[in-house]
């Protein structure tokens, strides 16, 4: 399948109906049968109506089962190699490396890039930044406010989630919050951002999956778009660099919202690490 289709299909799976999934399934999984397939036999092998395949496209944000098709008939560009116990180091590496180039390309190319301004003067301007990731998104979040350590922002962040809870309680509608959560309904994030919007802060979304219950609580949200690489036929999913490439765009951008503010705020931060045995900033 090509990578465009994969990653809307894996972007929208958390919000598709049970009827919808099972057209996605289909379409992932026997890609090179469906693409020469007509609408009425991939309803027919999915147990749906016609008008659900249309409704699927229109989901994916297609004009119809036309340009769907389209895209399957697309299936061998952006080949994916299955990576097994015989593949060589050579293959493991490289394709490893070009999912990466392709998930960052699909995250660029969904980007927008207004929207993303935005986002960016809103931090810029909260008085305190409160980042919120859990279970491997916690490094994430801890990669994001180290990041953030070095604008003028007040910024916080404890990879407990008791403490995230009390962070969250605490925060007030001039504050700003980062979640980064790879589904967006994880049912202990879904807690947190119902503290947080009782305070009003406002709420800064990376996920990797589009119109779920955290996406719509989102003041903004950015999708972190994945397709992933196969071992012995199980995905194993590559979203840390796509996560930490969408902080990264953030904080550049903050930092050039003022640099009357935020270049002596660097100076400050490098006169205080001269003395000490690091160069890292």
């Amino acid at each position: 399948m090509s990578n465009e289709l994969k990653v809307k299909i894996n972007s929208k799976l958390a919000s598709l109906s049970a009827k919808k999934k099972r057209v996605a399934y289909y379409l992932l999984e026997h890609t090179e049968q469906a693409k020469k397939e007509t609408i009425s036999e991939i309803a027919e092998k999915c147990q749906v109506s016609v008008g659900t395949i249309s409704l699927f496209a229109q989901d994916l944000g297609l004009s119809g089962f036309k340009e769907l098709s389209v895209l399957l008939s697309n299936s061998n560009q952006n080949f994916s190699t299955v990576i097994n116990d015989h593949s060589r180091m050579e293959d493991i590496v490289q394709q490893t490396i070009q999912d990466n180039i392709n998930n960052i390309q699909s995250t660029y190319q969904n980007l927008d890039l207004q929207k993303l301004n935005q986002a960016a003067q809103l931090i810029f301007k909260s008085h305190e930044l409160v980042f919120f990731g859990l279970g491997g998104s916690a490094g994430v979040a801890y990669q994001a406010f180290n990041n953030f350590l070095k604008t003028p922002i007040s910024v916080k962040f404890n990879p407990d989630f008791h403490l995230q809870l009390v962070m969250a309680g605490k925060m007030t509608s001039q504050d700003c919050a980062i979640i980064i959560s790879h589904s967006g309904i994880n049912q202990d994030i879904q807690r947190i951002v119902n503290i947080i919007k009782e305070t009003q802060a406002k709420i800064v979304t990376i996920t990797s999956f589009d119109d779920t219950p955290l996406t719509q609580a989102s003041d903004y949200y950015f999708l972190s778009l994945t397709d992933e690489f196969e071992y012995n036929d199980v995905p194993v999913y590559s979203r840390r660099i796509t996560q930490i490439l969408l902080i990264d765009l953030l904080f550049t951008l903050v930092m050039y919202q003022d640099s009357k503010v935020t270049l002596p705020n660097l100076k400050v931060l490098r006169n205080a690490l001269k003395y000490t045995n690091t160069t890292e900033l």
